[in-house]
């Protein structure tokens, strides 16, 4: 999709700077963004269970995920006697989570359907064999390309708007890849002696196309003869018909591995996002040159699509959220 982004952006690119005529104008975008991901089911890709008695403590294991940085870049092409907008941009994003746990009194038990087999072939048991040490590492990758077209409406001297419907197309990968030491049986809570470590890796892709729709706002706070200070809000969604690959591979140092078969899924997901921020701008000349700084939100549902142990087959959301600053230059 980058690659694809890229040579599309140059074609726009280069046409905004050969626009001459008075009635259009093109702008070129790029902005920094600095977000954090949640998802729901990274709230329990294990569990730490006590040791039983009068008093028992359980915890749920999480995945913290970091800040990381993203970019959105693109081209607006604006007619300005109409004020139209075409807009074509990219987003792209990845980020990490990582949790490590050990314990020498309590059990750490996988969440992930391949552990249950393992030791326990049949299904015949109620759980597969659970562990001292356990890791976790959650890869994200997140990229967009979406197409606007949109109508300027002046409401008041203090107001505009601007309706749009488009085109999104979109791909999240997730990696989520698991290791487990020190083996014991849940049955005898012996210790296993065939293997002493394990891995699970279980893969959630996502690729989905199709409409977007939404609402651009602008409040006029300061206006001078060169200088204009607004308050921008946003809110949009899209309706993508989507696909999903999924994979769920369990491995120890027997060596066994045990695939969990997961059947490829088509169906529609739904997106929402939101923006607020405010933006600097000033003209010289023929050219605007403007700063903006955000917060935004989005949140992609029905996202996570494996099947857990714990919860069956899974129709998670994906939440992102964080700061954004942006530079624009208007021709």
């Amino acid at each position: 999709m980058k690659k694809g982004f890229f040579l599309l952006l140059l074609l726009f690119v280069s046409q905004a700077f050969s626009v001459q005529q008075s009635n259009q104008s093109a702008s070129v975008f790029a902005e920094l963004l600095l977000w954090q991901i949640h998802e729901i089911s990274d709230d329990n890709w294990g569990q730490v269970i006590g040791p039983t008695g009068t008093y028992q403590q359980n915890q749920f294991l999480d995945v913290p995920f970091k800040w990381s940085p993203g970019l959105r870049a693109g081209v607006d092409f604006n007619l300005k006697e109409s004020r139209w907008h075409v807009l074509l941009y990219y987003t792209g994003y990845q980020t990490e989570g990582k949790r490590v746990v050990s314990t020498n009194s309590s059990e750490v038990h996988s969440a992930f359907l391949g552990n249950f087999f393992a030791n326990n072939l049949t299904g015949a048991g109620v759980s597969g064999p659970y562990y001292k040490e356990a890791g976790m590492r959650w890869n994200v990758l997140f990229h967009t390309l979406d197409l606007e077209l949109g109508r300027e409406l002046i409401i008041n001297p203090l107001m505009n708007l601007r309706p749009f419907v488009g085109l999104k197309t979109s791909v999240i990968d997730q990696s989520i890849n698991t290791s487990w030491q020190q083996p014991f049986d849940d049955t005898t809570k012996q210790p296993i002696t065939t293997f002493s470590s394990a891995t699970e890796k279980v893969t959630n892709d996502f690729k989905g196309f199709g409409p977007s729709f939404g609402l651009d706002s602008y409040w006029h706070l300061y206006t001078s003869h060169e200088n204009r200070l607004n308050l921008i809000g946003q809110f949009s969604g899209a309706f993508l018909w989507g696909h999903w690959d999924i994979t769920d591979v369990y491995q120890n140092n027997t060596p066994v591995s045990i695939t969990i078969q997961n059947d490829k899924m088509s169906s529609v997901a739904f997106m929402a996002r939101g923006y607020l921020g405010l933006e600097w701008a000033h003209g010289v000349g023929q050219i605007d040159m403007s700063l903006r700084i955000g917060y935004e939100t989005q949140a992609w549902f029905n996202q996570l699509r494996y099947y857990s142990f714990d919860m069956g087959r899974t129709e998670n959301a994906l939440f992102l959220h964080g700061g954004v600053l942006g530079g624009y230059l208007r021709f």
